[in-house]
């Protein structure tokens, strides 16, 4: 394991509230002592220090080795990852300095039978120590018993979902009050006056998690904040309209597992931050909705299972989708997005292991889709036409442990308007490969389509 590979692994696992080391732990020395911390505790009770050049240290201020930590706090999501056959168990908080953060252990197998959004739970386990030197570099990390497994294990996983860690026992994990479960209702609102409701943002501040602000054709002039697990859903599509009158985010959601359905989204602030729906929250869903005239269209900051899902996202002043800041494994498919000024989709800042599928990506102002600062991205089942230039992906950030994929690795790639390529054999797929440009050696896609793909299922700009 090389030096960079090493602190980019501990550097990963602090950014995510977990902690790893590369050898067997030391021996435990004193007595223990059993400390209960929320999660935000565990977190602020951090300590690292390190040159980035000889020595790494990462322990806790209030823990020693052999202390028993129990984290007691309520599951703010939950989510089971078939490919790894564990499940991770989300706990956000927010700083003093008013910024969203989460710490999110995994643990084996799926557990979302036996767990739910809202249970309070704790988790037991001993803390060990683990030292090695590697490269000239001093290691000396703190972490949970459970998630050690030894060098070898964390090489294989460093640059998977788990960061090097092992699963956590389920044995570990408890609950200790249930999520109170009360019936879903939905609140309506009209802005004629014919509901309890004629402001979104009201029956939002009055709804509870599984209820639905259903809303009522018309135009809104509002700044909407989705700040609980609730479904906003507009009765037409095209005719109930959230209007941000050219200020700030027309739609901000906070809140994990939100949704957003069947509205229209338009006119958001100017500014380089301003969208018509910013997300910063997890497993938030946008769908069936008109996300028009805005600056980005959808700015996506951290968010992980996700997904954007037949939307029509056209004429921004800026891109259409925007992904930073860590999104993963979100699903972005059968969307129309169209005639953005700047890129459709742009993928950018370890956004990695994103899903991109049958979607329309046509007539945008720079590019199709711009990648940058990210792999792991998967593109097929897409049809590219009319924009400036359809495809560029920079260079792989050092260190990269995959690469982005332009097919699905057997038999289906994407459709390129500008593909020059010929079907000797009649099969429909192109008998050379169609050049992503930007980076050296170019990507391709080994499977282009010859003939535009039938995406029936895709909404139409009217």
């Amino acid at each position: 394991m090389t030096t960079k590979s090493c602190i980019l692994g501990i550097t990963l696992l602090l950014l995510i509230g977990m902690l790893s080391g590369c050898t067997q732990p030391n021996p435990v020395s004193n007595v223990p002592t059993t400390i209960t911390m929320t999660a935000e505790e565990f977190m602020n009770d951090l300590n690292m220090s390190s040159d980035w050049t000889t020595y790494v240290t990462m322990g806790y201020k209030s823990l020693d080795e052999g202390d028993i930590l129990i984290i007691q706090d309520n599951i703010s999501d939950i989510h089971y990852d078939a490919a790894e056959d564990a499940t991770k168990v989300t706990f956000s908080y927010t700083t003093t300095q008013g910024m969203r953060a989460e710490y999110s252990p995994w643990f084996t197998g799926d557990i979302t039978g036996s767990f739910a959004i809202g249970d309070q739970v704790k988790i037991r386990d001993s803390i060990i120590r683990v030292t090695f030197t590697n490269d000239g570099i001093q290691c000396d990390i703190e972490l949970f018993e459970g998630q050690w497994e030894s060098e070898d294990y964390y090489t294989a996983h460093m640059t998977s979902v788990l960061k090097g860690l092992k699963p956590m026992p389920q044995t570990t994990i408890t609950r200790i009050n249930e999520a109170v479960i009360i019936t879903a209702k939905t609140l309506f609102v009209a802005n004629d006056g014919s509901q309890v409701y004629s402001s979104i943002q009201d029956a939002i501040n009055a709804a509870s998690a599984g209820d639905t602000v259903y809303v009522m054709n018309g135009i809104y002039y509002e700044h909407v904040v989705l700040n609980k697990a609730i479904t906003l859903r507009g009765e037409d599509a095209a005719s109930t309209i959230i209007d941000g009158n050219h200020e700030g985010n027309v739609v901000n959601i906070t809140a994990n597992a939100a949704q957003l359905t069947n509205c229209t989204i338009q006119q958001s602030g100017d500014s380089f931050f301003d969208a018509g729906v910013y997300i910063t929250a997890n497993s938030v869903t946008v769908s069936h909705t008109l996300i028009v005239n805005n600056s980005e269209g959808i700015s996506v900051h951290g968010l992980t299972y996700g997904m954007i899902h037949a939307n029509v996202i056209a004429n921004n002043s800026r891109d259409g989708i925007y992904l930073s800041f860590w999104c993963e494994n979100n699903e972005i498919s059968s969307n129309n997005i169209q005639s953005n000024e700047e890129s459709g989709l742009e993928i950018w800042s370890g956004s990695d292991n994103n899903l991109i599928t049958r979607n329309e990506i046509t007539r945008n102002g720079e590019y199709g889709v711009e990648l940058s600062s990210a792999e792991g991205n998967h593109f097929y089942l897409n049809n590219f036409v009319g924009n400036q230039e359809n495809a560029n992906e920079s260079e792989l950030t050092e260190g990269s442990q995959q690469d982005n994929y332009w097919d699905n690795g057997t038999n289906a790639g994407n459709y390129w308007d500008d593909y020059i390529g010929t079907d000797t054999d009649g099969d429909g797929i192109g008998d050379m490969p169609y050049t992503i440009y930007g980076r050296q050696p170019p990507n391709q896609d080994r499977y282009p389509f010859i003939t535009a793909l039938d995406l029936s299922e895709v909404p139409l700009l009217t």
